[in-house]
């Protein structure tokens, strides 16, 4: 029942909020593409640790609207270029960044009751094991993804928590956005 809902919110608020979000403000997406797109490689490539420092160098934490409550997720160019976003958004960025240098990478929701209270972080599967990337930082090594996913719970969360491969589908939606409302070529 409970993970009924939460695909439903998903599907029914959380992702129509991102497409929302990120088609109004298009233009950051547009200016930025390539800076963007230098930056996510140079960051992945540097392995998780450097990946989660330069995330916590170049974004700052900010709650969605109404304190969380309109919860959405920005795609990773959307978040660098305004280099501000909440916990959803530095993972996906992260997320981006470390799939791009060939990292085997997922997406952790815990859910809460309080939305609020709901967190995402990353987690990443390097040479010393599975590790959790939280708003820029790096847990210690676990044997297992479901052991990391469990030392990153935060203690509100309820019995869901969806662990999901990162195959680049908030990314999509910056490229979509970004290739609709692109300038004609002079």
């Amino acid at each position: 029942m409970l993970s009924a809902l939460v695909t439903a919110w998903t599907l029914l608020v959380k992702l129509p909020l991102s497409f929302l979000a990120t088609g109004i403000s298009y233009r950051p997406i547009r200016r930025s593409r390539a800076a963007y797109a230098l930056w996510a490689d140079e960051a992945g490539r540097g392995g998780p640790h450097h990946a989660a420092l330069r995330v916590r160098e170049h974004i700052s934490y900010e709650p969605d609207p109404w304190g969380g409550v309109l919860d959405y997720v920005a795609a990773p160019a959307w978040t660098w270029a305004r280099r501000r976003g909440d916990c959803d958004d530095f993972a996906y960025l992260t997320a981006d960044a470390l799939k791009r240098a060939g990292y085997a990478v997922w997406i952790i929701n815990y859910w809460c009751w309080d939305i609020r209270s709901s967190h995402t972080v990353t987690a990443v599967k390097d040479d010393a094991g599975y590790r959790i990337l939280d708003q820029g930082y790096l847990s210690t090594p676990y044997a297992t993804l479901p052991a990391a996913a469990h030392a990153g719970r935060p203690p509100a969360a309820v019995a869901a928590t969806a662990v999901t491969r990162y195959a680049a589908g908030f990314d999509l939606v910056g490229r979509w956005v970004a290739y609709v409302s692109r300038e004609p070529e002079k």
